[in-house]
């Protein structure tokens, strides 16, 4: 196990677990259990935590794929979803247009290290510059 992981968190130490978000994690007063989103759709989503993938409902916070959540064991018997308590602060954001027309953007996915881009060979490479990237402590202009 890494030095810097608490007991109990290391099935998240491969989906990016460190000291920093162990530290964002103690600084939050939510009771529950720290996960990174994998997957959302539908108000639902899945979640990878130190007990293994659970399916988590997102209706409450707005989460996206990356975040890290503090999550809640269901409060029904037999409920097999979890809920979402809390997100904790992102460290970057892709972000682009919503899709409902409206001049309103929508992130993406969250806590991003790497991004690759990839064009296919009959498309003009300026296109794939259209997106705005934003990250921490750059400006970003729309050309």
């Amino acid at each position: 196990m890494h030095p810097d992981v608490p007991p109990g968190t290391d099935l998240l130490v491969e989906y990016g677990w460190s000291e920093q978000i162990a530290e964002r994690f103690a600084d939050n007063d939510v009771q529950g259990s720290p996960g990174r989103i994998v997957r959302v759709g539908g108000g639902h989503g899945d979640t990878m935590t130190s007990a293994g993938p659970l399916r988590v409902r997102t209706a409450g916070p707005h989460v996206c794929t990356g975040d890290w959540v503090i999550v809640r064991e269901p409060a029904a018997e037999g409920d097999m979803t979890c809920t979402v308590c809390a997100v904790l602060p992102r460290t970057g954001a892709i972000r682009g247009a919503d899709a409902s027309g409206r001049s309103e953007e929508q992130v993406l996915a969250a806590n991003v290290d790497t991004v690759v881009v990839t064009v296919a060979s009959d498309t003009s490479i300026s296109v794939a510059w259209n997106v705005c990237w934003r990250w921490p402590g750059t400006a970003a202009r729309n050309r």
